[in-house]
């Protein structure tokens, strides 16, 4: 049975795609190093040794009937002469969350549209992870409130009278 798109669907740069297992409870997709491309240095740009390579797991977001989507990929330790080193791993998995980069936007459009505990259910995930997945990435994404526009009434009591007078963002009440 030939199966077409996978590859597009499972294409990250520097990896390529070497088997998928399918069962009705979990998808497995285990990625290998694509050995036709040399790895740069972000820092200077010379080609640079893989020294170590360790097995890493992440998420993925649900395929058809399987909730869990697992993608096995090899991280790489890469080093350079001129001093930077690191592990690298496919661009589009974020490694500190141990998920895919798409997994994290459906989860934020989920949380935008539904309530917290139904979107979880749907992704598979516990709903404080989904809740700190949200903060974080409208953290990276929101920019920073502009305080020069905000005008806003502060109001308080003195003896019998009420007072409330009118301040904005730059100047202190």
């Amino acid at each position: 049975m030939k199966i077409r798109g996978l590859i597009r669907m499972f294409s990250f740069a520097g990896w390529r795609l070497a088997e998928i297992t399918f069962s009705p409870e979990a998808v497995q997709v285990r990625l290998v190093c694509d050995h036709r491309r040399r790895l740069r240095c972000p820092d200077c740009g010379r080609k640079v040794v893989g020294t170590h390579e360790e097995i890493r797991t992440a998420r993925d977001i649900p395929f058809g009937p399987a909730m869990l989507v697992l993608i096995t990929y090899p991280a790489v330790r890469a080093r350079c002469r001129c001093g930077w080193s690191s592990w690298l791993a496919p661009p589009q998995i974020d490694a500190g969350r141990k998920v895919t980069l798409r997994l994290l936007q459906q989860a934020v459009r989920l949380a935008k549209d539904l309530p917290l505990r139904k979107a979880a259910e749907l992704l598979g995930v516990p709903d404080t992870r989904l809740r700190r997945w949200d903060k974080s990435v409208l953290a990276e994404h929101l920019p920073q409130p502009n305080l020069d526009t905000l005008r806003f009434f502060v109001g308080g009591r003195e003896g019998r009278r009420s007072r409330a007078r009118l301040c904005d963002g730059r100047a202190q009440c």
